[in-house]
Order: structure tokens, then C-alpha cells, then sequence
């Protein structure tokens, strides 16, 4: 059967802003043979892209992309290349792909409540965030406001 090697994911978890991921393999074999790229028990059917569009499977191609922006935090993905060659024996490979989660059960106080943008100085506090990937980072922004509040 076909011998294959999935290169191996650069980190522990990825966020769904990061939008796409490639997958690489290798495959090996003394005859001709066919790939497909597959996700095994997944929620999201369509989790590859190809040619522009969500497939759930990609064919006869060693790299596959996955949209992580469509996939759901939190989550495990199991991926498998199976391969067959023309004589009909066929192997895989999996890789898992876990989804990191956002922090939870914190809150953000900012102080004072009403000012005026470079004339008063905020103060940001974050409090009582759970998260397991640790050191948190913050990153704090403005926003435009209409004279009806929206």
C-alpha cells in the first residue's frame, strides 16, 4: 500500500481569524494512485477550499486548505488523507486540528465612563478571565459613534 506522511501542524491551536490552513503530505508508492482528503465525524460538512469554493472532500491533490474561519471554536478536527494505489491497496493518515476557544467569565471597566478622545485618560481594566492559553493580550480600539448612539 501507498506510504503516507502528513507534515506535521505548527501549533497547538488556531483561531478562526487566522481564515486558512494548509495541509502537506507526502505519498509513497511503487504503482499509480489516488488521494482523497476527508475530515472524519466533523460538524462543518464543507471545510476544505478548493477552487474558490467549501468542499467536503479534495481529490488527487497532496496539500489541502481548510476556511478555520468556518470552523467551530472549541473543537477537534480529525483530517485524513487516504491513499489507493491501482492495485486497489490503500492507506491513511490523520492529523488533529484543535480550534482554540475565546477567553471566558471576565469583564472589562473602563474609567471614567464619559470623556473626550486625546483630552481624557482612560483607564482599561480586565478582570477575572479564565482562558488555558496564558500570558492573555488585550487589544483596545476605538469606534465611531452616531449622535443617536448606534
Amino acid at each position: 500500500p501507498p506510504v503516507i506522511s502528513i507534515t506535521a501542524l505548527t501549533q497547538d491551536k488556531y483561531n478562526t481569524d487566522e481564515e486558512f490552513l494548509s495541509l502537506v503530505s507526502t505519498v509513497t508508492s511503487s504503482f499509480t494512485y489516488t488521494t482523497v482528503w476527508s475530515a472524519d465525524s466533523s460538524d462543518v460538512s464543507d471545510l476544505f477550499v478548493s477552487g474558490g469554493s467549501y468542499v467536503s472532500t479534495v481529490s488527487n491533490k497532496l496539500t489541502a486548505v481548510l476556511g478555520l474561519m468556518i470552523l467551530t471554536e472549541g473543537d477537534t478536527y480529525t483530517l485524513r488523507l487516504t491513499a489507493t494505489d491501482s492495485y486497489g491497496a490503500s492507506s491513511y493518515s490523520t492529523v488533529s486540528l484543535t480550534m482554540n476557544e475565546p477567553p471566558s467569565s471576565g469583564s472589562i471597566d473602563v474609567s471614567p465612563n464619559n470623556g473626550y478622545a486625546l483630552d481624557t485618560s482612560f483607564t482599561f481594566t480586565a478582570t477575572n478571565w479564565v482562558d488555558n492559553d496564558l500570558p492573555l493580550t488585550y487589544i483596545f480600539g476605538t469606534t465611531g459613534v452616531n449622535d443617536d448612539g448606534s
